[in-house]
């Protein structure tokens, strides 16, 4: 093998090197930035559920929902067993859950049970928040 040709071998070998450890330092940033992404997202999103404590009032039931997330939930659409919250005869006369809601608060509604109604119930909690992804919970109220 002719020197040149040896040159010219460790050249190709120094090239290919190179073009593996730059594809490698390309995977980690991309890998880096992908999780960025994810924590910025997070800071976004609201995260509405009910709130394990629920109390007993005098006048019923408080149904509590809370948003542990970054952001303020907007839009927040409460349906019980598939019917607006305010139509649901779990509601009391006048209760509602506040369209808006800011990050890690609460917010409640007096609810009675009656004969008109008994546990459980089904509900569906949707929002609009920054992350312009709608958010959804959904779960069963034993009480």
């Amino acid at each position: 093998m002719s020197i040149i040709s040896c040159r010219l071998l460790m050249n190709t070998v120094y090239i290919l090197s190179g073009i593996i450890v730059s594809l490698a330092t390309l995977f980690e940033i991309c890998k880096k930035s992908k999780k960025q992404r994810e924590l910025e997202l997070d800071k976004k999103r609201a995260s509405l559920k009910l709130d394990p404590k629920e109390t007993n009032d005098r006048v019923g039931y408080r149904l509590h929902i809370l948003n542990s997330g970054q952001s303020e939930a907007r839009n927040v659409q409460v349906l019980l067993d598939d019917k607006p919250i305010r139509e649901h005869p779990l509601a009391m006369t006048g209760s509602d859950i506040l369209a808006k809601t800011g990050p890690n608060s609460k917010v409640s509604c007096i609810m009675a049970i009656s004969k008109a109604c008994s546990p459980p119930f089904e509900i569906c909690i949707t929002w609009d928040d920054n992350s312009r992804e709608q958010g959804k919970y959904s779960g069963t109220i034993t009480y």
